[in-house]
C-alpha cells in the first residue's frame, strides 16, 4: 500500500512538473499562412438596433453566407486575411427581396494571445474593403466598421478555431451610401498551410 502510494506521489509530481514546464502560448509564435472556412448569419436593419439587440422599425432582414480564403499571422499582432463569400438573403424577410450573391473582402485585424492558447481578434479600422462580384450590388464596394472574434489555438498552432463571443452591432456602408446595420454569428476554422 506504501508503495502504491508512493508511486501516486511521484506520478503527480512528474505531471506537476511537466505542467509547469509547458511552453506558453504567445503572440509571436502564432505566425504563418492559414486556410480558412467559416460561416455566418446576420439580422440586418436599415434603421439600426435598439439597446436590447432588436432591430429599429420594420426593415430588417437575415442574410445567411459562408466564407473561404487566406489568411496570414505575421507574429507581431496583426492579421490579413483575403476571402470570397457567398451569401443568400432568404424570401419572406421584411426590407429586402429573396437574393444571392458573392463578394470579394480584404481585411486586416489585430490579435491577441494568452498564455492559454485563447485569441482575440479586432478589425483595425479602415482596412475592411469589400467588392460585390454578383447578386442585386454587383460592382458596389462596402465597408465595415468593426468586427470581433475569439477562439482557441490548437497547441501545435496548426489550426485554430474561431467565433463571435458577443453581439456586436456592426455599420455597413455601400458605395452608393446605402447603410445597413447588422449583428452576425461567425465562425470560423482555420488550418495552418505555411511559414
Amino acid at each position: 500500500m506504501r508503495r502504491m502510494s508512493m508511486w501516486l506521489i511521484i506520478g503527480v509530481i512528474f505531471v506537476w512538473v511537466g505542467t509547469a514546464f509547458a511552453a506558453d502560448f504567445t503572440v509571436e509564435a502564432l505566425k504563418g499562412t492559414y486556410a480558412f472556412t467559416g460561416q455566418q448569419t446576420c439580422l440586418n436593419s436599415f434603421w439600426g438596433f435598439k439597446r436590447d439587440l432588436t432591430p429599429i422599425g420594420d426593415n430588417f432582414f437575415t442574410a445567411s453566407s459562408s466564407h473561404q480564403g487566406i489568411l496570414t499571422f505575421d507574429g507581431n499582432g496583426r492579421r490579413t486575411a483575403h476571402d470570397t463569400q457567398v451569401r443568400i438573403t432568404p424570401p419572406a424577410t421584411a426590407g429586402s427581396p429573396p437574393s444571392a450573391s458573392s463578394t470579394e473582402i480584404s481585411s486586416e485585424f489585430t490579435y491577441t494571445v494568452t498564455l492559454d492558447g485563447r485569441i482575440t481578434t479586432k478589425l483595425i479600422a479602415g482596412s475592411f474593403k469589400a467588392t460585390e462580384l454578383t447578386g442585386p450590388r454587383t460592382g458596389q464596394t462596402f465597408i465595415i466598421d468593426k468586427r470581433s472574434l475569439s477562439g482557441m489555438i490548437s497547441e501545435d498552432y496548426m489550426s485554430l478555431a474561431l467565433a463571435t463571443k458577443t453581439p456586436e452591432v456592426v455599420r455597413l456602408t455601400f458605395s452608393n451610401w446605402d447603410v445597413t446595420f447588422q449583428i452576425c454569428h461567425v465562425s470560423e476554422i482555420l488550418i495552418r498551410v505555411g511559414d
